[in-house]
């Protein structure tokens, strides 16, 4: 009896294991570009990482911080002129896919002539972690152990069912809720740049108190950043790392502030889930 409920227990997190996500790349995103969001599967602390079974086995009880990231659409005239393409809900399934596996929230607002809406957010609690696997050597003490995993993997399973609906049940309103705002259309005569700066700083800076650790925070410009309405530079207070995304590697009133730079948002999403997932 001992012996099958040790192999019983393998297969079982076999099972789990493969539930991992993998890569965050738009190749292999949940969400297509013609299609909305699906459920997506529970994850283990090795997200979008190929690991040995025994490395896995020894990664179980890993805790990832949570990331907390906001991107602010360009809505402006200008953006044509420098090839900053014009987002939709469905362009969201990498940063999801990756809170999915750490927790998190994302927020989205728009760079227009005011910048000065409120954000669409999105929270995502962080999945919960499957029981560590037994480790006593004394067979008496193994076979009492074995049993107490049963149970907690079956508390586990039900966690995750649990998690997985109200995620999914999030992400489903967050994503009809940006698609709305995304679809105002990029015909703004001016760009206020520092006014959308100002209100992603104030969105990352809001305290971590709700979060079961400090969080790692990203700002990301899908903008040329070039402010002609002339708002007040800012000093920015959360710490954030910036990202400027644009066609034609524009930093704008940001240069100051020292910004990484993508041609691509994917790309972008995917430098933020390789740094998150690599441990750096």
């Amino acid at each position: 009896m001992r012996t099958k409920l040790i192999i019983t227990s393998l297969v079982i997190v076999v099972a789990i294991t493969a539930t991992a996500c993998g890569g965050l790349s738009s190749g292999t995103s949940a969400v297509s570009q013609s299609q909305p969001a699906q459920a997506g599967a529970p994850v283990s602390a090795n997200c979008g990482v190929t690991v040995s079974q025994d490395q896995q086995n020894a990664d179980r009880n890993v805790s990832r911080s949570p990331i907390r990231i906001v991107l602010f659409q360009d809505k402006t005239g200008s953006a044509n002129d420098t090839r900053t393409v014009q987002l939709t809900e469905a362009d969201f399934a990498a940063p999801i896919k990756l809170l999915r596996c750490t927790g998190g929230e994302l927020g989205v607002g728009v760079v227009d002539d005011l910048s000065n809406r409120p954000l669409v957010r999105l929270r995502i609690d962080a999945p919960p972690a499957p029981p560590a696997l037994p480790q006593a050597r004394n067979v008496f003490q193994r076979a009492a152990d074995d049993g107490d995993y049963q149970q907690r993997m079956k508390d586990y399973n039900d966690g995750v069912a649990k998690w997985t609906l109200e995620t999914d049940r999030r992400v489903q309103a967050f994503l009809a809720q940006a698609g709305q705002l995304l679809k105002q259309k990029a015909n703004a005569k001016k760009t206020n740049v520092w006014s959308a700066v100002a209100r992603a700083d104030l969105y990352l800076n809001e305290s971590d108190a709700t979060w079961p650790r400090p969080t790692h925070r990203y700002a990301v410009f899908n903008s040329d950043a070039v402010d002609t309405a002339r708002s007040k530079a800012i000093e920015l207070k959360s710490g954030a790392q910036l990202i400027v995304v644009n066609g034609v590697g524009s930093v704008g009133v940001l240069d100051s502030l020292k910004p990484d730079r993508f041609e691509a948002v994917q790309a972008a999403f995917d430098f933020i889930a390789a740094k998150e997932l690599g441990g750096k």
